[in-house]
């Protein structure tokens, strides 16, 4: 088979947003005379009760919120090891012709992943995003290029960036300190997407400790069925090896369909 036939290309016009403006705006929402907020300084031990940070200060809590990413020393300092991560790198090129958002499905490059072009404002996202257990980074860096070779894509003056996805969920509450977002391992093993379930269990944890316990329940129950889909959609193409480019083809068909597009969003969002 080809390339072309082995390759599925998906592509829809959207609107992004640079991370950085959407914390932006996050923060513009917290009422400050309440809360307090310290930039620059890093957790580097956690007790019985309180953190130290990299300044020596050592902070008491109540409750503890890791919502510290994929390598969280909140996590780590429960001793709950991430087994299953995702590994994502991306080239934010100085290119601006792209106008649609594009993802690629290559089973002979990326496995059960894909790579992507995400146009913004003043640059492009050209990346893709594997899991560790089916291509190492050395190999997924290398297939990157060769894929970006071929879509005559330059990325020589483009800014590399690599960073894990923990998608290795085993619980967000553990007696008075919660998990939430990479950190409890919630980010989509089959998209990569971690800000949706980052912000839902953002909000989850805060209505558990305010005790709408009710509530909470009912979102990462939610949380957790899409999660679940996700592991389980990408096991079954991880088990089909070079197969994969078939069942991707018959997806790609299925997926002409309204009804069938309608609800395999619903299971994906």
């Amino acid at each position: 088979m080809s390339n072309r036939k082995t390759e599925i290309r998906f592509t829809q016009p959207m609107v992004t947003i640079e991370r950085e403006k959407l914390a932006q705006w996050q923060l513009s929402k917290i009422e400050k005379n309440r809360i307090k907020i310290e930039t620059g300084v890093r957790v580097v031990e956690i007790g019985a009760g309180w953190i130290k940070t990299n300044s020596n200060k050592k902070i008491r809590f109540c409750y503890l919120i890791g919502a510290d990413g994929a390598a969280s020393i909140v996590r780590r300092s429960l001793k709950i090891p991430s087994k299953n991560i995702s590994i994502a790198l991306q080239y934010l090129i100085p290119n601006t012709s792209f106008c649609r958002l594009e993802t690629y499905f290559n089973s002979k490059l990326f496995r059960s992943g894909y790579a992507w072009i995400f146009p913004h404002k003043n640059y492009t996202s050209v990346g893709c995003v594997c899991g560790s257990k089916y291509l190492s980074s050395k190999d997924l860096q290398k297939n990157f290029h060769i894929w970006l070779k071929r879509k005559e894509i330059d990325f020589s003056r483009g800014e590399r960036q690599a960073f894990p996805i923990n998608v290795d969920y085993r619980g967000h509450q553990f007696g008075n300190i919660f998990l939430a977002g990479d950190a409890a391992g919630l980010a989509s093993e089959l998209t990569g997407e971690g800000i949706l379930p980052a912000t839902i269990s953002g909000e989850t944890v805060a209505e558990l400790i305010l005790g709408e316990i009710e509530i909470a329940e009912k979102k990462i129950k939610e949380i957790l069925s899409i999660h679940n889909f996700h592991k389980k959609t990408v096991n079954f193409f991880g088990k089909l090896g070079y197969l994969q480019g078939v069942a991707f083809q018959l997806t790609a068909l299925l997926l002409r369909h309204k009804r069938i597009v309608k609800i395999f969003l619903e299971k994906i969002y």
